[in-house]
């Protein structure tokens, strides 16, 4: 099944599949025409397309939040989850989200910037563990990446 998505500037605009109040999408899952064929990319937009993307994850937040929460996104990718949190309607959600891929971590500031969220949604490029140490960040696509190259 192909999908068409609109595209802006270069940027494709994957509309989320979560509405506000008013029926309009909530926000718009924005990244590069160059990663359209990348397997996380398209894991995310077809899932989101068909039925939502981590649907139970999605709706168990959707049912948790309430206003003043504190949400941590440790592997923020684009930040799907940090602008779910950011723009939930019981307000005032606020956001640190860790992803420690630089290109993902920009992307993921951009979609927050575009909703200006920025005020909102913390954006730190670090991975998360019970260690202080540096390692190796290995990539197999934007949304999967290992430490040393172990899952």
């Amino acid at each position: 099944m192909e999908i068409k998505l609109p595209v802006r500037n270069g940027w494709v605009m994957l509309p989320a599949s979560l509405r506000s109040p008013d029926g309009h999408p909530r926000f718009q899952l924005t990244f590069p025409r160059e990663f359209t064929s990348d397997a996380g990319a398209n894991y995310l937009v077809s899932s989101e397309v068909k039925h939502g993307y981590e649907l139970p994850t999605r709706n168990f937040l959707e049912r948790l939040f309430q206003c003043g929460d504190l949400f941590i996104d440790v592997g923020a990718h684009w930040g799907f989850f940090a602008l779910q949190a950011a723009t939930h309607p019981v307000g005032d959600v606020k956001v640190i989200a860790f992803e420690p891929d630089p290109t993902n971590a920009s992307i993921l500031y951009r979609n927050a910037s575009d909703h200006g969220l920025t005020n909102k949604i913390v954006v730190i490029c670090a991975a998360c563990g019970d260690l202080v140490d540096i390692a190796p960040l290995v990539t197999n696509s934007t949304m999967m990446h290992s430490i040393n190259g172990i899952a």
